[in-house]
């Protein structure tokens, strides 16, 4: 336990660099798009751990991202492959002080919340348009940097793309909203309630001590390296619920639900996309393959 009883932190990630050059930012080959992102196994493998911390290094390349190895952007932010998509998953939420310098170079204000958070709390009252936008911002940024390939963007993780982070099977199911609470099993596993541990849920569900929301990577990241899927906040991605209507998709439970269709991993929200809420953030992928998909951002693209 930390301060205050608090969960421990997590070791998300630990830079081995006593053998390693000092990691660079910088691209030093933009990967080609079609070699770029490959999937990882279905099965993934276990992490390698000295004296039970996991030691990790990074690469400034996104071709050779791992699990073991993610890919560190010129933010700070980590991205690490999912399975069965060209797809880099980034490990955390975007946090307060990453959306906090898209407001100062944009001149907007910083959203605001009705509890206290700090810079590492994940960023919260952002809308699905606020999310895309920062998306946009970022891309732009690091392409006219010359540190991101231009055939990589940065996107919300599709609907799918998400399901594959948390670890579920294929669903077959046509849309968002037909899928929805179909499969069973938990980021944490197959039994409910969540464990101690298990996430940020509702205090009433005792899995945790975080009266609201948590910094991010505060509890242990799946099988595939990624935190946070369960819990903390609700996660916009780029999909519609179903075809007839604009409302868009809302996954992975916040850290005020304690129901456990909520809490399903398959279970997905359906909120307009002009709304924010208290409870509701997001996190990035990076992808060489968005902007040849209509379907995805069709709006606040920078490349039409």
């Amino acid at each position: 336990m930390g301060p205050s009883g608090s969960p421990a932190r997590a070791p998300v990630l630990e830079i081995a660099n006593d053998d390693q050059p000092p990691v660079s930012l910088r691209m030093q080959t933009p990967p080609q798009a079609d070699s770029a992102l490959q999937p990882p196994s279905e099965t993934p493998s276990q992490p390698t751990e000295a004296s039970g911390v996991p030691s990790w290094v990074t690469t400034s390349d996104p071709s050779q991202a791992t699990k073991d190895a993610p890919f560190l952007n010129s933010s700070g932010m980590l991205f690490v492959p999912v399975p069965r998509y060209k797809t880099l998953f980034s490990i955390c939420l975007v946090r307060l002080c990453d959306y906090t310098l898209y407001c100062q170079a944009k001149k907007l204000p910083i959203p605001d919340c009705d509890f206290p958070q700090g810079p590492d709390h994940p960023v919260v009252n952002v809308s699905w348009q606020d999310a895309t936008k920062f998306c946009d911002w970022l891309t732009k940024k690091e392409h006219d940097e010359k540190v991101l390939s231009p055939d990589l963007v940065y996107r919300l993780p599709t609907d799918l793309e998400w399901s594959a982070a948390v670890g579920l099977p294929q669903e077959p199911q046509g849309s968002p909203k037909a899928r929805s609470g179909k499969a069973g099993g938990y980021p944490w596993g197959i039994s409910f309630p969540p464990p101690l541990g298990a996430g940020n849920y509702s205090p009433l569900l005792k899995a945790d001590n975080f009266p609201e929301t948590a910094p991010v990577a505060s509890f242990p990241a799946n099988d595939f390296g990624i935190c946070d899927l369960g819990g903390n906040v609700w996660e916009w991605c780029a999909d519609q619920f179903s075809p007839s209507d604009e409302t868009r998709v809302a996954r992975g439970a916040a850290c005020f639900n304690d129901s456990e269709e909520f809490l399903r991993s398959s279970h997905r929200d359906a909120i307009a996309p002009n709304k924010s809420r208290n409870n509701l953030g997001f996190r990035l992928v990076l992808s060489g393959e968005l902007y040849k998909d209509p379907l995805h951002r069709v709006h606040y693209n920078p490349w039409s």
